[in-house]
C-alpha cells in the first residue's frame, strides 16, 4: 500500500508488524503496537499492510500549536538530510487500548432500574 498526503506529516499506529519502504530504499519493520510519524513532503511511503482507521494526517497548524504548547525553541535543531529516513517510531499502547475499549463497548449493558426523583423546595 502506498501512502501519500497533502499534509506535511502522517502518524500511523500499527496493530501488527508492518514492512516499510521510504523512497524505494531498503525496507525496515515497524513492530506491532508502534506509533510512527512520517514526513510526507516529496516522500514515497510504502507499507505492507495497514488499517486505514489507524492513520491520521497532521497539518502545519496542529504542529505549530503543539510546539507552542511545548514552549520549545527549535531553531537550534538541524534539519534532516535528504538521505535520512523520514520517520520517528516508538512503542505505543494506543491500538491495544482502543481494542480493549471496543471490546468493552460490545458487551451487553447492565440493566439497572431507572428512577427519577424530583425535589421541590
Amino acid at each position: 500500500m502506498q501512502l501519500s498526503s497533502s499534509e506535511p506529516c502522517m502518524v500511523i499506529l500499527t496493530e501488527k508488524e508492518v514492512e516499510v519502504s521510504v523512497n524505494n530504499h531498503a525496507t525496515f519493520t515497524l513492530p506491532k503496537n508502534y506509533l510512527a510519524a512520517f514526513a510526507c513532503n516529496n516522500n514515497v511511503i510504502e507499507l505492507s499492510t495497514l488499517n486505514h482507521v489507524l492513520i491520521t494526517h497532521i497539518n502545519r497548524n496542529i504542529i505549530n500549536d503543539y510546539l507552542l504548547f511545548l514552549n520549545k525553541n527549535l531553531t537550534c535543531v538541524k534539519p534532516w538530510s535528504r538521505l535520512a529516513t523520514p520517520v520517528i517510531a516508538c512503542h505505543s499502547r494506543t491500538p491495544e487500548v482502543f481494542r480493549l475499549a471496543a471490546n468493552h463497548s460490545k458487551q451487553q449493558p447492565v440493566m439497572l432500574p431507572i428512577s427519577r426523583t424530583c425535589v421541590f423546595q
